[in-house]
């Protein structure tokens, strides 16, 4: 393997898998360049595609990934870049982009593809409606409807499961249920009836998301496959006819019905893998093998997410970093050294000083802005016990963490109070701004004003400011006793013991004896 090779890997895509698999490689010391379609990170979550057993955002979920990758100092993210040739072999490869500065080649020892799927588009399914009744929508399109004034049907397996597309697409059945349920918490009493061939929860906590859909919920679930949709001219009203699992058939009015559309692969993917080379099988997915679904027909690439098989979000991040372990057993004779720790200004000590605390809010794209009273809470900050100033208008400067950090320094505050979003989100952040200023990162409090006071009073603004104000007070006052903390420094044994002799565990102990670990 050439010495230029060494440490170097791409990832294509720009969804939670390839962020996953990039962050899982650079983590361990290898440089990634991360070639994404399109300009922005996240994939296909944003128009509210995913699945979990858990009413929440699954874009929130992808959240953490992007703020570490964006931020990694191993990782290159070519924004609106496309790879067009791979030439060479595994640990030795060439790549060519097409990025928006023009033409790029780079020598990676190995690429892990991990692009997006494509949603079936139902316009053929002129049966059903689609693109001729205004009510009837996809799944993708409920997310910005979420309401209507009467009774909703959904219709499972449309693009899957037939005759062209012979393959359960996975993610349907649990996305259905999960946003039926979403949809009555938003507008109780209207009724969601579930029309499917079976329900297929097969993940964790699943099952029981499903039951608690039927019997808490009221959640209709009915086996049969829908034929076809009228619609009465007068009231504007969807006609089902359906037979019941007893036999009684049915004739059933509905104000909206949803499409649960399935999964396919992307005409841009099945061009990428003919340009590397890349066997497929007959539905458009990787050729992989049974024992090893991250390995493609060729040496030294590797994939992941919904290009292997139809894959949901938990199982995507899962594929993700099983092919991240593969590429790195390429490295394994000249595996790269540890990440070298950042260098931060000297830390000031602060022993023995009265408390200057500094009230900071970071309130710019995080779900504060509109839903409290910045301004209030500012000037009601400045008046509490050793607060020494305050700063609220971050939004206008160019480099706000760098600004931040001097702010700090000038200021001369031995103490920080932060008042922002998600510390899951930020903290990392927040602990990387103390040590630019000089100060302990264990001198700095958080109040979380997004989940604890915006978030879950949204309907009440001034029960939302009260709380925000307690919540400012009691880390003002906790921050006045806060004590710088020395790191504590501990080496690893780089070896790895695995219990459990089953195929997860023989394969676990594999990939990390691959990797060159001791077992």
């Amino acid at each position: 393997m050439s010495d230029q090779h060494v440490g170097a890997m791409m990832v294509v895509g720009d969804g939670i898998g390839s962020v996953r698999a990039a962050l899982d490689l650079a983590e361990a010391g290898v440089r990634v360049h991360l070639v994404a379609p399109h300009p922005l990170l996240s994939g296909r979550m944003p128009l509210g595609e995913g699945s979990s057993p858990a009413n929440d955002c699954e874009l929130c979920f992808l959240g953490p990934e992007l703020t570490l990758i964006q931020r990694h100092p191993n990782v290159e993210i070519i924004a609106g870049s496309e790879l067009v040739g791979l030439e060479g072999e595994a640990g030795a490869f060439t790549a060519r982009i097409v990025s928006p500065t023009g033409m790029r080649e780079l020598p990676v020892a190995a690429v892990i593809l991990a692009p997006a799927h494509q949603p079936y588009d139902p316009t053929p399914r002129h049966e059903l409606g689609y693109g001729v009744f205004p009510n009837v929508v996809t799944m993708a399109e409920f997310d910005r409807i979420i309401a209507s004034p009467g009774p909703i049907a959904w219709l499972q397996c449309v693009g899957s499961r037939d005759r062209d597309h012979n393959y359960c697409s996975s993610v349907c059945c649990l996305e259905a249920t999960k946003k039926a349920i979403m949809a009555m918490d938003s507008h109780p009493g209207v009724q969601h009836h579930i029309f499917m061939m079976d329900m297929r929860t097969f993940g964790k906590g699943y099952l029981d998301y499903y039951n608690r859909a039927r019997a808490q919920y009221g959640v209709q679930y009915t086996r049969c496959r829908i034929a076809n949709i009228l619609r009465d001219r007068e009231t504007g009203e969807l006609l089902l006819t359906y037979e019941t699992e007893t036999g009684e058939l049915r004739h059933d009015r509905f104000q909206l019905a949803v499409l649960s559309n399935g999964m396919e692969v992307s005409p841009q993917s099945r061009s990428l893998a003919a340009t590397l080379g890349i066997a497929l099988n007959e539905h458009g997915f990787c050729a992989a093998q049974p024992f090893a679904q991250v390995q493609t027909s060729r040496p030294g690439v590797f994939v992941a997410g919904p290009l292997t098989q139809p894959r949901d979000t938990h199982d995507t991040v899962t594929g993700a970093s099983a092919a991240a372990a593969h590429a790195l057993a390429l490295l394994a004779p000249n595996r790269p050294a540890p990440l070298p720790l950042p260098a931060y200004p000297p830390e000031r000590d602060v022993t023995g000083e009265p408390p200057r605390v500094g009230v900071i809010f970071w309130h710019s794209r995080t779900g504060i802005q509109g839903a409290l009273d910045v301004r209030q809470l500012a000037a009601y900050a400045a008046t509490l016990p050793d607060v020494a100033g305050v700063e609220s208008d971050l939004n206008g400067w160019p480099r706000p963490e760098a600004t931040l950090a001097e702010r700090i320094r000038d200021g001369g505050y031995n103490r920080v109070v932060m008042a922002a979003g998600s510390p899951l989100i930020y903290e990392p952040r927040w602990y990387e701004i103390m040590r630019q200023a000089g100060l302990n990162p264990y001198l700095l409090e958080i109040v979380n004003l997004r989940e604890q006071c915006a978030w879950p009073h949204a309907g009440d603004p001034d029960a939302a400011q009260a709380k925000a104000r307690d919540l400012l007070r009691m880390a003002v006052a906790r921050s006045r006793r806060l004590e710088a903390l020395p790191p504590v420094v501990s080496l690893v044994d780089p070896a790895a013991l695995v219990i459990g002799g089953g195929v997860a565990g023989l394969n676990a102990a594999l990939s990390l004896a691959q990797q060159g670990y001791p077992v």
